[in-house]
């Protein structure tokens, strides 16, 4: 049923919106004053783990975009690619690191059918 799918999909997207919303216009200085010192602090140790974890899925989510778009590239647009040490970094992970031919301080990586995902 992907027709409802795209609806759970909007309507949690719409959910997560107004939530945001509603917590960005929330007066935190309120609640804090009505709170003990460790309620505070199990506050902050939830926003700060909560924030990590989303920053983690999204650029789980970004680096796995990125290397689905590398593997359709032509090899030889994935070799020059990688010359470049910040793109060959970003690509690194599920990707095998192999010697260039006659550049001894350069690598390549060749996507592998057996890496894991």
């Amino acid at each position: 049923m992907p027709w409802f799918q795209r609806r759970h999909t909007v309507a949690e997207q719409e959910q997560h919106r107004l939530w945001r919303q509603a917590r960005l216009r929330t007066e935190i200085q309120q609640y804090l004053l009505k709170m003990s010192e460790l309620e505070i602090v199990d506050y902050f140790n939830l926003q700060r783990f909560s924030r990590m974890s989303a920053l983690v899925v999204v650029c789980q989510k970004l680096k796995c975009d990125l290397q689905a778009v590398f593997k359709v590239l032509p090899k030889d647009m994935q070799q020059l690619l990688l010359f470049n040490p910040q793109t060959a970094a970003l690509l690194q992970g599920s990707l095998e690191v192999t010697k260039v031919p006659g550049h001894p301080s350069s690598q390549v990586e060749v996507v592998s059918p057996h890496s894991p995902r």
